[in-house]
This record gives structure tokens, sequence and C-alpha cells, in this order.
């Protein structure tokens, strides 16, 4: 059961929002009146007048054409397959050169005569040896 002056709070919330040009969401109602998202999700004569009042309005944002959508749509898919590419070359630069720097670190070793160095530093979660 939700207290009353919570219930009154989120109502006059609800009833200010109606004057606004973009309903805002029920969690924005819920910070503007002062309560937790789980005290408004707990007030059902709230619930049922926020779906009332918010039956077919757009909340948020204004509404997309279609049109538009689909070409919007068809270069976003194509910059994403494009930075995919790109993330994929250079996910193979850095494993080439991984490798590269390890084989020059052996030659210097084996050039200089020294014991090979665990390098790989501490670890997450563990502490360094002492």
């Amino acid at each position: 059961m939700v207290q009353p002056r919570n219930h009154q709070r989120l109502m006059a919330a609800l009833e200010e929002a109606r004057s606004e040009p973009r309903f805002p969401p029920r969690l924005e109602l819920a910070r503007r009146a002062g309560v937790s998202p789980a005290t408004m999700n707990r007030d059902v004569p709230f619930l049922k007048a926020y779906a009332a009042a918010t039956e077919g309005v757009t909340r948020g944002s204004k509404p997309r054409r279609a049109n538009g959508d689909n070409e919007t749509l068809q270069r976003l898919r194509q910059e994403n397959s494009q930075l995919e590419a790109a993330i994929q070359l250079l996910a193979e630069s850095v494993q080439a050169l991984t490798l590269e720097n390890e084989r020059l670190r052996d030659d210097l070793r084996r050039r200089h005569g020294l014991a090979p160095v665990d390098d790989s530093g501490p670890r997450l979660g563990r502490q360094p040896r002492r």
C-alpha cells in the first residue's frame, strides 16, 4: 500500500506532465515526485492513470519518418560492417606485433645469454610475490 502523500505527489507530477510537449517516462515522474521507482510501481491507481494519459502519446522523441528509417538503417549497417572489418584488421596487427615483439625478445636473450624473465606482471586479484 502506498502512502497517500506519495500517491498525491505522483498524481501532481502526472498532472504537470500533461502540459509538456513530450510526455516524460514514469521514472522521471517518480523523480519529480520525490518517490522511489519501487514506490511508484506499487501505486496501481497512478499506473492506471499514467497508462490512460499516455495512450497513443509519443514519449521522449519525435515520431520518426518511415522513409528515412530505411536509409538510415542501411547506412548504419554499412558503417557497422566497415568498423567490424577495421577492428578485425587492427586485432590481427596487434597479434602480429605481439608475436614479433616476443621473437625479438627471445633473440635478444639468446644473444646476450640471458635467462627468460617472467614479465607478465601482477595478475588481477593476486598479491605480488615477496
